[in-house]
């Protein structure tokens, strides 16, 4: 698949993923393969700035800070010192409940790890030129011409081995798609429905080992191309087709049986034509002609 060079907001996967239409999802729930280790209880020791109006604390490489907003809120954040990222951030109405979302979003960073992400770092695709966080242990990287996801080893282990990536890389365009499937708290509703339709469409029996589901016709692209393939087998199917200016109104094509190099042409009629289903047009040879030789 292709696509432009366009980077996205924080959180949200790039690429080719967005339906145009969303439907409801069965009620599907991964259970990880394996859980991350658990964090020990260890409690923050917070300290405040006067000056800045600033409360901080610190829990080995974990880092949490609370700031006032001129608008009355408070700002919250947790960050790596290690690797100078943020890990996760959001508002709160007074600073006892800021200080107690960046204690759990510091909980849970602990237990997911780091996804190691930043800007200028190798990737798959080249250097990453941004370096994003969507939650704790996911973190999303663009370059020049690509992207994808990058899980921390706690992350890629909960992922099932069915679908897992070795370095934990998932990238933009497909791959993304398991990510959001595997953790559908760390995303968007919409963009979780998106990534439950790419994972039928183009890994339906993987898709269906992995959450349980049955798969029905007309949910997935490639089961049902296997689908069509196997019904005309021993059928001409169009391979190519061109408005014909030797024979008003009807299209010149090619077709073959699938899995076969032997082709022939045929003459359609052009209304007919465009009726054709999305995996292919079945040729009728007691009503299509055949080409003339030339």
């Amino acid at each position: 698949m292709s696509n432009p060079h366009s980077r996205v907001s924080a959180g949200t996967p790039a690429g080719g993923q967005f339906a145009t239409s969303v439907h409801p999802e069965p009620d599907i729930t991964l259970t990880p393969e394996t859980s991350p280790a658990a964090v020990g209880d260890l409690r923050a020791e917070w300290t405040h700035d006067d000056r800045d109006d600033e409360h901080s604390a610190r829990i080995g490489d974990l880092a949490m800070r609370v700031t006032s907003h001129e608008l009355g809120s408070f700002d919250w954040e947790v960050y790596d010192t290690d690797r100078f990222s943020r890990v996760a951030s959001g508002k709160a109405a007074d600073p006892a409940q800021a200080r107690a979302a960046a204690e759990d979003a510091q909980a849970e960073a602990a237990r997911w790890g780091s996804p190691g992400v930043r800007e200028g770092m190798r990737t798959p695709w080249g250097a990453a030129q941004y370096a994003e966080m969507v939650a704790p242990g996911i973190g999303v990287v663009g370059t020049a011409g690509h992207g994808g996801t990058k899980l921390s080893a706690q992350r890629n282990r909960a992922v099932h081995p069915e679908w897992r990536q070795k370095g934990g890389w998932y990238e933009e365009d497909d791959e993304w798609s398991i990510v959001a499937v595997t953790f559908p708290d760390a995303y968007p509703e919409a963009h979780v429905v998106s990534a439950h339709r790419l994972c039928r469409d183009y890994r339906p029996d993987s898709y269906e080992k992995v959450t349980g589901a049955t798969i029905k016709p007309g949910e997935s692209y490639m089961r049902d191309q296997q689908n069509f393939r196997a019904e005309h087998r021993e059928h001409d199917v169009v391979r190519g087709a061109t408005s014909s200016d030797t024979y008003p109104g009807m299209v010149e094509v090619t077709a073959s049986r699938p899995g076969s190099e032997e082709q022939r042409g045929y003459l359609v009629p052009t209304d007919e034509y465009r009726t054709r289903g999305r995996h292919g047009f079945v040729i009728d040879p007691s009503r299509h002609a055949r080409m003339p030789e030339e």
